[in-house]
């Protein structure tokens, strides 16, 4: 595994070194090292980072946002040795134009980095070391994806530390749906598209990895048994049937995630077949084996109905929304009209907008009115 590592001056100039950094990738303390830069430079100091490219396309060197970023190759950053050796050319050129006044590290790897640099030595320097680098890398492998606040995990965490009481009283964490099937047929249950919510969830071997469970702190047992979406996993009871209607003794299956089942819906049942849904927010992507091994996950992938596939995806938020975002904002000529004449409002617009050439002379929305998704994952933009 490559270095993870933050040195980032405190006062005067300051120099910043890591294996990645928002925007060129995406993570939580990347993202929070991208903030803290832009805010020294707002106070007037000037800002170096040297960051590992992701992909070799990018630029050795650039500006972004008045922080000057001073890219290692793709091939350099494998090896200590070769990343070494690049750091230490990085920071020479460096130190030749300016005076660091502070470095802050994070990770003791870095800061051994840190230490055979003889330049450096005589620098002050705050170290701040943290594990969670490894876990969020973990999961990645197992899970598939990225570590995100919107998982269940967090949540039971946060359950844990400020409600422990009630997380020991917890008998299984499900999902929404399987909540659902839980109600219906009193079985705990889980799909495989919905236990890709649950870090723990191992996708290509489609089973909970203990070894995550433990690592977070979550007993495996809090974890239901996991299903094939078609399989059956139980029958309407009798106060269900009461309760809904539903023939009593009635077969209820695993079921599947609303992306998977839009997907199938779409006629996607082959891979490399791709999709496109849109309500609220959107989704795009393409069907791929779940055997294939994919280390991007600035793209999610989310188990799919048919068994031994998995779809390569990514959100948007807010897309949908910005319909009604923009109704409510230039459109209140046309809600006056829509009304008077028992129209729809959106008929209106969509008229409107097939009298603009293709390309909007140059016109580009962003959906960003809370956040954005994939591939820039910033929960405020």
């Amino acid at each position: 595994t490559t270095p993870y590592a933050i040195l980032s001056g405190l006062v005067g100039s300051e120099m910043c070194i890591r294996d990645s950094c928002y925007p060129d990738d995406v993570g939580g303390a990347w993202g929070l090292t991208y903030e803290v830069n832009k805010r020294l430079v707002a106070r007037g100091q000037q800002v170096h980072l040297i960051t590992c490219k992701p992909i070799e396309s990018l630029p050795y060197d650039e500006e972004i946002d008045g922080v000057s970023f001073h890219r290692i190759s793709v091939k350099d950053s494998k090896g200590v040795i070769s990343l070494w050796r690049a750091v230490r050319k990085r920071v020479n050129h460096i130190l030749k134009s300016e005076e660091i006044h502070l470095v802050h590290i994070h990770n003791p790897l870095v800061g051994f980095v840190a230490i055979l640099l003889p330049k450096l030595w005589k620098i002050p320097k705050v170290y701040h070391f943290h594990s969670s680098w490894y876990d969020e890398e973990k999961i990645n492998q197992i899970n598939g994806n990225r570590v995100a606040p919107w998982f269940v995990e967090p949540k039971a965490l946060w359950m844990k530390k400020h409600e422990p009481e009630n997380f020991d009283k917890t008998h299984k964490l499900v999902s929404p749906s399987g909540y659902c099937t839980y109600k219906m047929c009193g079985e705990f249950t889980m799909n495989h598209g919905d236990a890709q919510l649950f870090y723990p969830y191992e996708y290509q071997a489609g089973k909970w990895n203990d070894e995550v469970a433990k690592g977070l702190g979550i007993p495996i047992e809090k974890y239901p048994p996991i299903f094939n979406s078609h399989e059956v996993v139980g029958k309407i009871t009798k106060k269900a049937s009461e309760e809904t209607g539903i023939k009593e003794g009635a077969v209820v299956v695993a079921g599947g995630t609303d992306i998977s089942c839009a997907a199938l819906g779409c006629g996607v049942v082959e891979v490399g077949q791709a999709f496109y849904s849109m309500g609220t927010g959107a989704n795009i992507g393409v069907m791929i084996p779940t055997s294939q091994r994919i280390n991007e996950f600035r793209i999610l992938k989310w188990t799919s109905v048919i068994p031994g596939m998995t779809m390569f995806d990514g959100p948007m938020a807010f897309v949908g929304a910005s319909l009604n975002w923009y109704k409510n904002n230039f459109a209140e000529l046309e809600m006056q009209i829509a009304k008077d004449k028992n129209l729809n409002v959106f008929d209106l617009l969509t008229e409107q907008a097939q009298k603009i050439k293709p390309g909007s002379d140059g016109l580009m929305y962003f959906p960003y009115l809370g956040n954005t998704l994939s591939p820039n994952w910033n929960s405020s933009a």
